[in-house]
């Protein structure tokens, strides 16, 4: 049988998405997931009072190998918080390599900036921490323990990369939430697969329409272009969290992630 080829509208959540993906271009470049390479993300905000939501910020999540059972992950985030106002997110996160990628250790920083890109005066917050023997140490002065794996948010991000593309559910783990908020009862499992047309365009055509006395041409909206993309969807619950789907291409890439009312799109793809 033909395989079936589903709209973005058709499927939750590429649904929600769908406004957001007209034009859209999947990378076609080879990719290895376990290497070294730079995603680079439009962050979405899927609520608004009218409309259909907008382009909030930007994030990026760039990936170095570091020999054979260990990698580093940094990431950075931008987006407006108030007229003239940006608030900024960077961290370095080196992890060890396993299907649940678990931190060692970690640096995190955030300020605001205003429009000439000056920071805004108290709005600055610097924090490391490391994890050995079951303890999360904050600055050397504070911790807490955590019981069997655990990992932080945004290395989900590159996990669902590696993991397979088929049935599979990780063990139950605790969530490093916001680098230092420990929730545990977390699971991350294969969801499902899905061929999916994106990238079409709405545009107006022209129709021809048989009437009576001959035939006239009619103006009509309709879609053009798109290509179809095999998709594998990973889906993150546990406690404390809204649920995340993460939309991995065949190659392992992360094209989407949505969770509530929050998405990631992706924007550019680079290999190192």
């Amino acid at each position: 049988m033909p395989e079936t080829i589903s709209e973005p509208e058709e499927i939750f959540t590429l649904d929600i998405l769908e406004p957001f993906l007209p034009g859209f271009s999947p990378p076609e470049e080879p990719h290895q997931p376990s290497g070294d390479w730079r995603l680079q993300y439009g962050l979405y905000s899927l609520g608004a009072v009218r409309g259909i939501g907008r382009r909030v910020g930007d994030f990026a999540v760039c990936r170095q190998q570091r020999g054979p059972e260990a990698f580093v992950l940094d990431i950075q985030c931008r987006r407006p918080v108030g007229p003239g106002y940006t608030s900024t997110l960077t961290a370095q996160i080196e992890a060890q390599l396993a299907p649940l990628p678990i931190p060692t250790q970690w640096f995190w920083e955030s300020e605001i900036l205003d429009s000439a890109g000056s920071r805004v005066p108290g709005s600055q917050l610097r924090r490391a921490a490391v994890l050995g023997n079951g303890r999360v140490e904050i600055d050397g002065k504070r911790g807490f323990a955590v019981s069997g794996p655990c990992t932080l948010n945004w290395l989900l991000f590159e996990a669902v990369g590696r993991l397979p593309r088929a049935e599979s559910a990780l063990p139950d783990f605790t969530l490093l939430d916001d680098f230092d908020r420990p929730k545990p009862g977390h699971n991350l499992r294969y969801d499902k697969r899905r061929t999916v047309l994106v990238g079409q365009r709405t545009v107006p055509q022209t129709q021809l329409e048989e009437l009576p006395k001959g035939r006239i041409h009619k103006s009509v909206w309709g879609r053009t272009g798109g290509r179809p993309v095999e998709l594998h969807a990973y889906q993150h619950t546990g406690e404390g969290i809204v649920p995340f789907l993460y939309w991995v291409d065949a190659a392992g890439r992360l094209l989407f992630a949505v969770s509530g009312l929050e998405a990631f799109v992706l924007d550019s793809f680079q290999r190192s």
